[in-house]
């Protein structure tokens, strides 16, 4: 009896113990990120370091890292072993830096110590990716890590002449390839930043002011609330960079509202996965892999930015349309007058809080580094808060959001260490050059069937993977079979990104919508299905912008607005026929011919412009033509 009960205090006093370490953790990974970012002193490899080995170490300490609240778990045994490794591995590198970085790779004696600590964070790596990701990035690891090492053994094109353990432990802990290589990279030098100047903005009341924004622009409109959906959505994912994240925050609030407008619960749902997935194409700031993408091909982030804004606003206009379409053909109305006052009022209490992203959109624009505009537009999200009592960020509010920046950052800084250790392989076996081959094999040497297989393996790789992690590799091993087939680089790399951030809200595994459909309480399957119906418009823009790159901003001003014209007509009208209804009840042969219509407006040529224009005007025409003869037949029976 007596141990039953003093169990529960020690228990207690554990989850104190490791509560208080993983604040202490997230916060002074935090502020280093923040020295580093406004002294720029340290070099690169020690910041690579330490950012793997904070990561790593809190979230040793967490069960739900990444969910919207991150509890601190149990310090158990593999929580000791995790924070001793990284520990471990920082005190080595700093203790004998002068080597590491003056030696010659590939060249110079692995020393005992360096195979011991290199495995250690590599199976560290795995484990802790497995504990917060699910098993299939991690599957994924392992089996190019062993593909590395059974080269000499596997039969035909797959072979190679294998990956010693030396070479191995080089590459992934002694270079700045491999585990530390780009994608660790850009998470520390730059990704972290914006995740902090979200968890900034959030804590002073940002979100909030999103939805009382979208609420005061679009309640009171036919489907108000799904519109508010996409609105503030859009408007945090720009922030957020997260599609499973933006619907834990966004769609809280925004699924009961459209589910009590009478959309139904999978409709809604749906709604919001992708409306929240599109928070990674929408400029300014676009999710992590976004700013990956940019550094794989060598170009300022601005670059990425100029090239997604026409594809994200066709995102948005596709959701917007079946939106708009759902609500005047189910005769669904908006929110009262009253209810939409309320958030108006709350909205001028925060409307102060859109002066940081101005801020950062204004430093971007002004050709100063991200990191640079992150930490200033963060910056500026404190002092703007003390604007109004309300927003205020005390102490409390500042460790708040230091802690939640570090927090936020694991579900990336441990994907990106983990898809470092995949391209180390990639490159050392040379598997890059094998699978380009192979992809343009298989496409025949055209354009299209390669893309279809691109899109295919780009929406295989993303189940259950993070867009970040799913975009480096398919970047890695399918961008320049694309190139090859002259595709240019940014074409290449912005349609493997779309898909890679679709994959999202494409069964079998939809990430993004499972999250919605578990606040909407509808069938995890049926919400998938409708959000992959919802997005079908946007299938077709990333085929549009590779062989048209006016959809990227590329090319004479006539070119680019003819094209955008042509492809938003293209997604309402694909938007119409999927869920039949355009300013009537649609029949099979309209939906058809609406369907026709905007895969000829969507791709790019005149000659299918011209023939997709026609069908849809054809529908357009018979569908005002039954409405007027419906209206006249009702008023003539009022009459009588």
């Amino acid at each position: 009896m007596t141990e039953e009960k003093t169990a529960p205090g020690r228990g207690s006093a554990v989850l104190r113990v490791a509560a208080w370490l993983a604040g202490l953790t997230a916060v002074s990974w935090s502020l280093y990120q923040i020295y580093v970012g406004v002294l720029a002193l340290e070099d690169p490899f020690k910041v690579r370091v330490l950012h793997v080995a904070f990561a790593l170490a809190l979230a040793s300490l967490h069960v739900r890292a990444g969910h919207e609240e991150t509890r601190p778990g149990r310090f158990t045994l593999f929580s000791g072993v995790a924070v001793a490794v990284c520990v471990g591995v920082v005190l080595y590198v700093f203790l004998d830096y002068h080597r590491i970085v003056t030696r010659t790779p590939f060249v110079d004696e692995v020393r005992a110590a360096d195979i011991l600590l290199g495995v250690s964070l590599v199976l560290l790596v795995l484990e802790v990716t497995r504990r917060i990701l699910g098993a299939a990035l991690a599957l994924v690891t392992v089996a190019f890590i062993v593909y590395g090492f059974v080269g000499p053994w596997l039969p035909g094109a797959l072979g190679h002449r294998g990956i010693p353990l030396t070479t191995f432990v080089e590459v992934n802990f002694l270079t700045m390839e491999g585990l530390l290589g780009v994608p660790t990279g850009v998470s520390a030098d730059i990704i972290f930043y914006f995740i902090l100047f979200s968890a900034a903005l959030e804590a002073s009341g940002g979100a909030k002011l999103f939805v009382d924004l979208a609420t005061s622009l679009s309640g009171r409109v036919r489907g108000g609330p799904a519109k508010i959906s996409v609105v503030s959505s859009s408007l945090f994912g720009t922030i957020s960079g997260s599609a499973v994240a933006n619907v834990m925050v966004d769609g809280t609030f925004t699924i009961p509202l459209m589910k009590r407008a009478g959309y139904h619960s999978r409709v809604a749902g749906a709604i919001e996965a992708v409306s929240s997935t599109g928070g990674q194409i929408m400029p300014p700031v676009m999710g992590a892999a976004a700013f990956v993408m940019a550094d794989m091909m060598r170009v300022p982030y601005l670059a990425v930015v100029k090239a997604a804004i026409i594809p994200a606003l066709l995102y948005y206009l596709a959701v917007f349309s079946v939106v708009h379409l759902v609500a005047v053909r189910d005769g669904l109305i908006g929110m009262t007058k009253a209810e939409v006052r309320q958030f108006r009022q709350e909205m001028w209490q925060r409307v102060h809080l859109l002066i940081p992203l101005g801020v950062l959109v204004w430093q971007i624009l002004a050709g100063y580094s991200p990191t640079t505009a992150a930490v200033r537009a963060a910056a500026a999200a404190v002092v703007v808060s003390w604007v109004r009592r309300a927003t205020r960020m005390g102490w409390r509010e500042i460790l708040l959001a230091l802690r939640g920046g570090a927090e936020k950052t694991i579900p990336v800084a441990v994907p990106c260490a983990a898809a470092g250790i995949i391209v180390g392989t990639i490159v050392q076996s040379g598997l890059g050059l094998k699978f380009t081959s192979l992809l343009l094999a298989l496409g025949g040497g055209y354009l299209f069937t390669t893309l279809a297989l691109t899109m295919a393996i780009c929406l295989v790789l993303g189940m259950g993977m993070p867009t970040t992690s799913a975009y480096i590799l398919t970047a890695v091993l399918m961008a320049p079979a694309l190139v090859k087939l002259g595709v240019p680089e940014m074409a290449a790399h912005m349609f493997v990104f779309y898909f890679a951030c679709l994959s999202m809200v494409t069964p079998p595994v939809a990430l993004a919508a499972y999250a919605a459909a578990g606040i909407a309480e509808a069938s995890v399957w049926e919400t998938g299905w409708v959000a992959f119906g919802i997005t079908l418009p946007s299938f077709l823009v990333a085929y549009g912008f590779v062989y048209n790159q006016g959809l990227l901003m590329h090319g004479p001003v006539l070119q680019i607005l003819t094209v955008a014209a042509t492809a938003a007509l293209g997604t309402v009208a694909m938007a119409a026929a999927l869920f039949g209804f355009l300013v009537a009840r649609a029949t099979w042969l309209e939906r058809a011919l609406l369907l026709l219509g905007s895969f000829g407006l969507i791709t790019p040529e005149l000659y299918t412009d011209l023939a997709g224009l026609a069908a849809v005007l054809s529908v357009l025409v018979l569908q005002v033509m039954r409405v007027r003869v419906a209206q006249e037949a009702g008023g003539a029976l009022k009459g009588s």
